[in-house]
């Protein structure tokens, strides 16, 4: 599942476990620390904290309920490819896409997933052209290179956590507080009016969600 903005705190992910929701993706910027799973061996291993987007993102992680009786399992993007997919010029053709995921592809994983999120809007309406790059790629460029193309829930049958997480919090009024700060340097003054929209109709969604839109879903 895919979050708006990816926008996650605890009261989240607990509704998701609760709701029986498998996977979400994240931004590597929300980990705070992650360790392997505990086991027979090592019932305690160590925390390694990795707040400052250094979460490694070649492997899904599992986030455990409160109680820990319950859990769901995150993959984070590749924040600098992404970027460069958004800012940068390597869909500029398939094989310039490519050897930028190349750059990402490490001798010491028998197994690994290189994972990337930008807008959708990037491709032909952004940047023109850039549909087809990816099309290619897929078709032909990912393949010739010995790469399998999957997607998360078979990934994740084939590759289960053996690292859990803790994440920062990431709220919705953080989010809107950096594209207030936005607005403020572009002008667009349309996102204040979003802002002001969201913040009036939360309050009711609140409700609904609390109510019988839940068992609708």
């Amino acid at each position: 599942m895919w979050l708006a903005e990816t926008a996650i705190d605890r009261a989240t992910i607990e509704a998701l476990i609760q709701e029986e929701i498998r996977f979400i993706i994240l931004a590597p910027s929300q980990a705070q620390r992650c360790r392997p799973l505990p086991n027979n061996e090592d019932p305690d291993p160590q925390w390694l904290e990795v707040g400052g987007n250094q979460i490694d993102p070649v492997r899904p992680y599992r986030c455990f309920s409160a109680n820990r009786d319950r859990y769901i399992d995150i993959f984070f993007y590749d924040g600098p490819i992404s970027r460069d997919m958004g800012f940068n010029d390597v869909l500029s053709s398939s094989q310039h896409f490519a050897g930028r995921l190349a750059q990402a592809v490490r001798g010491d994983q028998p197994t690994q997933l290189i994972s990337v999120a930008t807008d959708g809007e990037t491709f032909g309406h952004h940047k023109g052209g850039t549909e087809k790059a990816l099309a290619y790629a897929f078709t032909r460029e990912f393949s010739d290179r010995g790469w399998t193309v999957t997607n998360y829930a078979h990934y994740l049958s084939q590759n289960p956590p053996t690292w859990e997480v803790e994440l920062k919090a990431r709220h919705c009024l953080e989010l809107f507080a950096r594209g207030r700060s936005l607005a403020g340097r572009l002008r667009l003054r349309w996102r204040r009016l979003v802002e002001s929209a969201v913040a009036q109709a939360a309050p009711r969604c609140a409700q609904l969600a609390a109510g019988s839109a839940c068992k609708s879903v």
